[in-house]
């Protein structure tokens, strides 16, 4: 059972360098601020300094403080998926980039909001890149 607890917004790390547009749309309409509809969101300690970092759900925590919440529901995410070598290496690789982007927090993102195609070029299809280059 995974245990759930709440994170100040601001104190939730990035992974990711661009949100889509149409995501935000879709989530803005069935988005409550009373969360009351709002699933945890998987956070890890890629680095060992405590520090959590979104591992997925950039786009809810994003509608969240947009909406002027200041707290949301979280979860240590241990997933298979998340444990491997492979998956750690590019999520650091991430949060490496976000931090050179001066990346700090969900509300660095508002002015990185794309459409789908440009999502998909600056943002999956990097990622797909950057899992691929060797160390």
């Amino acid at each position: 059972m995974k245990k759930i607890f709440s994170m100040n917004i601001p104190d939730i790390g990035l992974s990711q360098l661009f949100l889509s547009q149409s995501k935000l749309d879709a989530i803005e309409k069935w988005f409550k601020t009373d969360l009351s509809n709002f699933d945890p969101l998987p956070v890890h300690d890629f680095e060992g300094d405590g520090t959590l970092t979104l591992t997925d759900g950039h786009s809810r925590l994003f509608i969240a403080w947009k909406n002027k919440l200041s707290q949301v529901p979280v979860y240590i995410d241990n997933d298979e998926l998340i444990a491997t070598v492979t998956a750690h290496k590019l999520y650091t690789k991430c949060i490496k980039i976000c931090k050179q982007n001066k990346l700090h927090d969900i509300s660095t993102l508002k002015n990185r909001i794309l459409n789908d195609e440009e999502y998909q070029t600056q943002w999956l299809d990097f990622c797909e890149h950057l899992a691929m280059e060797e160390d």
